[in-house]
């Protein structure tokens, strides 16, 4: 049975995770503050990503076999962040993760769920691609690209063997979708806001999507020692259908 720590499995995508993925594997969550989600099937350890000895500790106790990154801080509203504590959390908690967890277990495969905002707010008239260049226009998006780096150094220095980044499109849910509102809808959702002609698309991630597709990776049987993907839905949406659909 495959062991499993997620970081983050009392959030909006960890949790969906941790349901998926406990009823085949041996499943460790790790919550910061409040209550961890009723689950037996979930092992729960509160973790501090900054206390360095703490995510350590709780390597050494699972050595894990795989671990899905998807605590941090997310995208605030400017100024409710400052860019030391993006860095801190988001960049330099996750190399010493990653370290933490291959010096317990050499092949452990370690899913860093980063984010498209690495690029930048351009709109370019087609696809990103994985090797365009990365403009990020925030400390949020800066701290993840930082993390990026600092793990594929990690690759290159040879102390991960296996490492995959998700670049994740903004991720919503039937009952959750903060990540769309935003795009919009007006401050306290007063009315909503279109932008020029509203014929202008975005990509977006359904969290059942997001969850099947790390599954789907985690079954595959040919493991590679680095992989990058931007990962959202199937098709874009036009911020018209957006709001009609809200509607």
């Amino acid at each position: 049975m495959t062991r499993i720590l997620i970081t983050g499995a009392n959030g909006f995508i960890g949790s969906a995770l941790g349901k998926k993925l406990s009823s085949n594997n041996q499943v460790v969550g790790t919550y910061l503050k409040g209550d961890a989600f009723n689950d037996e099937k979930i092992d729960w350890e509160q973790l501090d990503l900054a206390d360095l000895n703490s995510a350590a500790a709780v390597c050494e106790k699972y050595s894990p076999d795989v671990v899905i990154h998807c605590a941090g801080i997310a995208h605030q509203k400017m100024g409710a962040v400052d860019s030391a504590t993006y860095r801190r959390v988001n960049s330099e908690a996750t190399e010493e993760l990653a370290k933490a967890a291959a010096n317990c277990n050499p092949q452990v495969q370690f899913i860093f769920l980063s984010s498209v905002s690495v690029y930048g707010e351009s709109n370019p008239n087609r696809p990103v691609k994985e090797d365009d260049a990365f403009q990020p226009s925030s400390d949020y998006a800066t701290s993840k690209l930082d993390a990026e780096k600092r793990l594929i150094s990690l690759v290159n220095k040879g102390v991960i063997n296996n490492l995959t980044i998700l670049r994740l499109a903004p991720v919503y849910d039937r009952d959750w979708s903060f990540n769309l509102d935003r795009r919009i809808l007006a401050p306290k959702k007063i009315a909503y806001l279109r932008f020029g002609s509203g014929s202008q698309k975005m990509s977006a991630l359904a969290r059942p999507n997001l969850v099947d597709f790390i599954d789907y990776l985690l079954k595959k049987d040919k493991k590679q020692k680095l992989q990058i993907f931007n990962v959202c839905d199937a098709e874009s949406y036009e911020f018209n259908k957006i709001i009609q659909i809200f509607k």
